[in-house]
Parts: C-alpha cells; sequence; structure tokens
C-alpha cells in the first residue's frame, strides 16, 4: 500500500507524522528506489502497526510505548510496557468507527 492509500485508510495519521515515523524507523517501507522522489510501500502488517500507534498517541503514549505496543499487538503478542502494565485495544481494525466509553459517550478521534 502507498503512502496516500495509507493515509486514507487511517484516521488522524497526517503525512508528517508518517514520514517522520518512517525515516526513525518505527515504521519500515519498501521503496522502489534509492533517495527522495521514489513511492514508499508498507505491508499489510506495517499499516496495522500504523493505526495501532495513531490510536495509542491519540491515547497519550508517547511514540516509542506506542510503536513497542503496537508491535506487540500486531504481532498478537501481549503488549506489557512495564512490570503489571499492559495495554489492551479492543478494536483493533485498521479504519475503526469510533467507539463509545465506559458512561456510553462517544470517544474524540486522536
Amino acid at each position: 500500500m502507498n503512502a496516500g492509500q495509507l493515509l486514507s485508510q487511517i484516521p488522524g495519521l497526517t503525512y508528517r507524522q508518517l514520514d517522520r515515523w518512517t525515516s526513525t524507523g518505527y515504521l519500515r517501507a519498501a521503496q522502489a528506489g534509492e533517495g527522495a522522489g521514489h513511492a514508499r510501500d508498507y505491508s499489510a502488517e506495517e499499516v496495522r502497526v500504523a493505526a495501532l500507534m495513531v490510536r495509542l498517541h491519540g491515547a497519550g503514549l508517547n511514540v516509542a510505548s506506542s510503536h513497542r505496543a503496537a508491535r506487540d499487538l500486531a504481532a498478537g503478542r501481549p503488549a506489557v510496557l512495564a512490570p503489571g502494565v499492559e495495554v489492551v485495544v479492543q478494536d483493533q481494525a485498521v479504519a475503526a468507527e469510533p467507539h463509545e466509553d465506559a458512561s456510553g459517550g462517544p470517544l474524540s478521534a486522536a
């Protein structure tokens, strides 16, 4: 999936975030060529990781913790950030609808 498609599938993900997270190694993309001006393609796993990172970062985790938890969750492993601290995401769909919080009110989009 190219960057434009990825951005259209993940609400709340900006081009700037995608570029930064890719250039710093949080997301892995296959490039058609070397240097600037070549399209980046993202695998289905990277799309899942990006979607989870957006949700976790929007919920207040820093980028590094969001990345670590997203990698674990995308791989089907528990996301333990510290002893006794586990991240649980109820709906891991890439293009998820807004959910309700425990009080029945809508959660704000991140």
